[in-house]
């Protein structure tokens, strides 16, 4: 059986398919208190140690097409996304399965797409459901999907920071079962087969992060086109585990409520 999939990117400051965006700073890094998808340090405890998590422009969000703005923008400028990595590192770091990737050169790039500046790609992560019928953060006319891929990535001017997976044997996931584990791909993909097939149309809003500390520095681009994945490459996900040694599975924040700060709107790409 064939599902589709979310896939997200970000633009400027802090972003998590369509992209992320996590400007450096000289303060002291935050460290959020233990939390989780589940029970008393779920999504619905998160603000009690984190109260940005209950603030006004908390991501993810439900998008309908009815009375949404449309623009017309500028389509993005990918560069280095069709370089074959060195390596990809998988990790279940006890709250998502992260993709890190080592490249020979410059790291994945783009510009464009109603954004300002060049955004440098830094890692990626996927959430997903119990269930193939739930597992996307982003819901589209209120369906979900089974899973969701973010893509990370920053700005330049901010400096940097410190289904493709379907192309990979099973068996890999089988070695990160346990929560702070890697092992590595051994057959890596370009970053481009990570995105959807068509880019012209997408979501874009002012958000979050979707895990404590929910800081409220994102801009979201989430792709309209999805990815198809199976019933049998989800399967592997589901065994994984999570920091309280429980399934990690339905590793996604509920739909947070809307409010203008978001400022919502349909994007397409113009044509020349």
């Amino acid at each position: 059986m064939r599902h589709n999939y979310r896939r997200r990117a970000t633009g400027p400051s802090i972003t998590t398919d369509d992209f992320d965006v996590f400007p450096t700073t000289t303060r002291r890094p935050f460290k959020p208190k233990m939390w989780s998808y589940h029970g008393d340090t779920g999504p619905d405890f998160w603000s009690l140690t984190n109260p940005l998590c209950s603030g006004f422009r908390q991501s993810p969000l439900n998008f309908g097409l009815a009375g949404m703005k449309n623009m017309l923008v500028d389509p993005f400028n990918f560069k280095y996304y069709d370089t074959v990595p060195n390596s990809i590192t998988l990790e279940n770091n006890g709250h998502a399965v992260v993709l890190m990737f080592e490249m020979p050169g410059d790291p994945p790039q783009f510009t464009g797409g109603d954004l300002n500046g060049t955004y440098f790609f830094r890692q990626a992560h996927l959430h997903w459901g119990m269930t193939n019928q739930e597992g996307s953060e982003h819901l589209m006319n209120s369906r979900s999907y089974p899973a969701e891929l973010h893509m990370v990535h920053y700005k330049a001017d901010y400096g940097s920071i410190t289904d493709a997976l379907q192309h990979s044997d099973a068996a890999e996931l089988n070695e990160i079962v346990e929560p702070k584990t890697t092992t590595t791909l051994t057959k890596p993909v370009p970053l481009q087969d990570f995105l959807p097939h068509d880019l012209s149309t997408f979501y874009r809003y002012k958000g979050s992060l979707t895990t404590p500390p929910c800081l409220e520095l994102v801009m979201w681009t989430v792709f309209m086109d999805k990815l198809i994945t199976t019933e049998e490459s989800m399967a592997p996900f589901h065994k994984l585990k999570d920091v309280h040694n429980q399934q990690l599975s339905g590793n996604f924040r509920p739909k947070q409520r809307e409010t203008e700060l978001h400022e919502p709107y349909i994007a397409h790409t113009k044509d020349y």
